[in-house]
């Protein structure tokens, strides 16, 4: 959480994946979601929760940290396989767009008031997917993520094995 106080994370002890908050001075962990979550973090502010769904189901969504009943989809443009290549910032979302042709990956940012997403760097290699691969500095100086630069595997040959 922005405040320090509170850890977000995702169980599936429900039977589906949800997010959950749990104040790290102890106690109950409470749900916060209830139509699945899986990456979540608190807007600089604290007002809201961003989270992604994970699986199949795109976008980042949100919803108010005081008024959690109701979610609201902010950003379609995140694919479900990408929950953890985005990072909210002071006004608006970074994130990795790899719905163009492979290799044509861009990281992209989405201003919340205007609703205009600007091409900020186009990707030279296939960007992490299934994991978390996007960080931006408190300051939005710098960007950090994560690609795939080469995939492969070895075949290695043990003698005297028993």
């Amino acid at each position: 959480s922005h405040d320090g106080k509170s850890l977000y994370f995702a169980s599936d002890r429900t039977g589906s994946w949800q997010i959950w908050k749990q104040p790290l001075a102890g106690g109950e962990a409470k749900r916060i979601t209830s139509e699945g979550g899986f990456a979540a973090f608190e807007s600089p502010d604290g007002h809201w929760l961003y989270y992604s769904k994970g699986g199949k189901t795109n976008g980042i969504w949100r919803l108010s940290v005081d008024r959690p009943e109701e979610e609201t989809l902010v950003l379609d443009a995140v694919q479900g396989s990408m929950w953890g290549n985005w990072a909210i910032a002071a006004n608006g979302i970074y994130y990795i767009d790899r719905r163009k042709p492979p290799g044509r990956s861009t990281i992209n940012y989405f201003d919340l008031a205007a609703k205009t997403t600007n091409v900020l760097a186009e990707l030279t290699n296939v960007p992490a997917v299934n994991d978390s691969g996007l960080a931006v500095s408190p300051d939005e100086s710098k960007i950090l993520f994560a690609q795939v630069d080469r995939h492969g595997s070895d075949i290695v040959m043990v003698n005297g094995f028993r």
